[in-house]
């Protein structure tokens, strides 16, 4: 159990990246923990944004796409190998969840001993994901707070929005 609270924990403390977007687009957030807070970023209006910036947005934004699915189907087969079935596993983490000493009473030690291996499992294939995603947007030349600045500009501004479709549609 004590393995159990320490992921729930790290979980919050190792989501260093945060991944999800309005349609098209995933932003990434850096997070230590529930409280923390991005510095205020610098304002720019969307004009600012060149071509080229865009394009380079839009091919992190494609890479981090991938790994998302990657990871994704990581997961999956994660879930699907471990000894006990996926309903049980959801069993036990919504008991867990509400109440660890009711998990505690109605869950056996060895369902808990998988349970509690698979979510690590499950937390090294996030974590490894995060890193990718991190590593990405770093590779087309961005600081995750600068992607994050752009991400918000997008979802704030349909024209911004509009050119990476058209962007996205010349790809095609």
């Amino acid at each position: 159990m004590h393995r159990l609270n320490n992921f729930l924990v790290n979980r919050k403390r190792s989501a260093v990246v945060m991944i999800a977007v309005l349609a098209l687009l995933i932003p990434l957030a850096i997070s230590a923990d529930d409280q923390f807070m991005l510095p205020p970023m610098q304002e720019f209006a969307y004009e600012e944004i060149t071509d080229e910036q865009l394009q380079q947005f839009g091919l992190a934004l494609v890479m981090i796409q991938q790994i998302e699915l990657n990871a994704n189907e990581m997961i999956q087969e994660v879930i699907e190998t471990s000894p006990i079935s996926e309903e049980r596993l959801q069993e036990i983490l919504m008991m867990y969840q509400a109440d660890p000493a009711v998990a505690d009473e109605h869950v056996s030690k060895e369902d808990m001993e998988v349970f509690e291996e698979t979510i690590l499992d499950i937390t090294d294939v996030q974590q490894a994901a995060v890193d990718e995603m991190v590593e990405a947007v770093e590779q087309y030349g961005f600081e995750i707070q600068e992607f994050n600045q752009i991400v918000h500009m997008i979802n704030e501004s349909p024209e911004l929005l509009e050119r990476l479709q058209e962007m996205f549609d010349n790809w095609s």
